[in-house]
Parts: structure tokens; C-alpha cells; sequence
């Protein structure tokens, strides 16, 4: 279980996550893994978002309390799930007006996410959003 929870930090505490694969911290800045390290940093962006999903339908068993304890408001903690939302929410509408505004010329790097990354990260966050509600609801509920 530990080895699982640093890969994904792996994942998603840095910046470009690609880099960080075996082999390929030799590729960084290399103009021919730009746009494969910006297509992998939003697959695991997207995926992020995918796994509390997840992790919220298929209880993980030992590890339920401190998936409780960092995303959901009625339980004390970080209250991660409202900030992801937040954040998410907020990057759907920048990346839809950039890629209105993309030309030719322009690379697909110059977008913060594809179309179907979009779709998916869309799907989910309708999710999360209920999952965020309800936990309020639920703490509003029980003061």
C-alpha cells in the first residue's frame, strides 16, 4: 500500500510527472518530449480526479479513514475535495477558451487540456461535485 500511495504522489506532486518514468529525466526540455510529457501530465491530472472517484464508490478498506480525514468536510482534516473541486471546476472554462483561441501554429502544449481530456475531467467533476454536497449536507445535517 505504501509503495501505491508514492507512486501516485509521484504522479501528482510534481510538475511534470513524465520525467519522472525510468529514462526519462534524460528527455527533459528535449523539444521531442514536450508534447508527450504535456499529454502525460493531463492523463494523470484527469486520472487523479478518476481515483477519488473511485476511491469514494469502492471503499479501500484500510485506508477509508484517511481518505475521510483528507477530502471530506464533515470529517476534521484538510478538506481536500472541496479545493480539487474548486480548482478543477475553474480550469475547465480556461482550457475550452484556449483551445477556441488555438491556431494552426500553435502546438498542442499551448492548451492546458484536450478535448477528451476535458470530457472526462467534466464527467468526473459532475461527480465529485454531488460527493461534495451530499458530505455537506451530511455535516450541516449532524450539528
Amino acid at each position: 500500500m505504501l509503495q501505491i500511495i508514492v507512486s501516485m504522489m509521484g504522479l501528482v506532486l510534481v510538475k511534470e510527472p513524465y520525467y519522472n518514468e525510468a529514462g526519462f529525466d534524460v528527455l527533459i526540455d528535449t523539444e521531442d518530449s514536450k508534447v508527450a510529457s504535456a499529454l502525460y501530465t493531463e492523463k494523470a491530472f484527469v486520472l487523479a480526479r478518476g481515483f477519488l472517484r473511485s476511491a469514494f464508490t469502492h471503499r479501500l478498506g484500510g485506508i477509508d479513514d484517511i481518505i475521510d480525514w483528507l477530502y471530506l468536510s464533515s470529517k476534521p482534516g484538510p478538506h481536500l475535495l472541496r479545493r480539487i473541486v474548486e480548482e478543477s471546476n475553474a480550469l475547465i472554462p480556461t482550457s475550452m477558451a484556449e483551445q477556441s483561441n488555438t491556431t494552426n501554429g500553435e502546438s498542442d502544449t499551448s492548451r492546458r487540456l484536450s478535448a477528451g481530456a476535458l470530457v472526462l475531467l467534466r464527467r468526473t467533476m459532475l461527480w465529485l461535485e454531488k460527493r461534495l454536497e451530499d458530505d455537506e449536507d451530511n455535516l450541516q445535517f449532524n450539528q
